[in-house]
């Protein structure tokens, strides 16, 4: 099992690290990664900022089974039926974290920024002790971000014309298994998407 990020000087250390190889992509005219980069590293320093209590019990990074499946469609119900916009959620095994990462793409972070949804999503996850989520494993983007339309494209109708997507009835119908190597230009080991969500409806 890979080593999980525990600390707050492990995680502005990534930072910095992912920083780095952001400007010396820059340097190269490569825009793509340094632009994703360069965002990954400001989700890792706000993390590193809002550490407050010990990580809960650490999912199974080799494989992820129904349960955490089942956990996070509850959170993004939750989610949705506080308000909160989420257009699509996945799960990601990236290969370079070696862990899981549950995706929410929401346009509040096109039009409010990634603070802005974390202080809306992590109380929520914080009140749901029970559904074992990590709250450093819940990763929000906009709905522009790499991840997010690479991920829309695996679930379109077209969908049987990909030789890694494969439609799974459990735990609730629509769910779809991604097997292919590369997700929005970002190198992962698997990925679970879920059917497309309603809007939320403000109260």
């Amino acid at each position: 099992m890979s080593k999980l990020i525990e600390s707050q000087a492990e995680f502005q250390q990534l930072a910095n690290e992912r920083l780095d190889e952001a400007k010396a992509l820059l340097n190269l005219g490569k825009w793509g990664g340094a632009y994703y980069l360069a965002g990954y590293a400001v989700e890792l320093a706000l993390k590193a900022c809002i550490i407050k209590r010990p990580r809960g019990p650490a999912m199974d990074q080799n494989v992820l089974v129904t349960d955490e499946i089942e956990s996070g469609h509850k959170l993004v119900e939750r989610l949705v039926a506080n308000g909160f916009d989420v257009r699509l959620a996945f799960w990601v095994k990236e290969s370079d974290a070696g862990q899981w990462f549950l995706y929410l793409a929401s346009p509040m972070v096109d039009e409010q920024g990634p603070a802005a949804a974390y202080r809306v999503v992590g109380p929520v996850v914080d009140s749901m002790p029970e559904l074992g989520i990590d709250p450093f494993a819940v990763k929000v983007v906009g709905l522009n971000d790499s991840m997010t339309t690479a991920a829309q494209a695996v679930i379109r109708p077209r969908i049987s014309d990909s030789p890694f997507a494969v439609q799974n009835p459990k735990p609730y119908p629509g769910i779809t298994r991604f097997g292919g190597s590369t997700l929005g230009g970002v190198s992962v080991d698997g990925a679970y998407i879920y059917p497309p969500l309603p809007r939320a409806v403000s109260a």
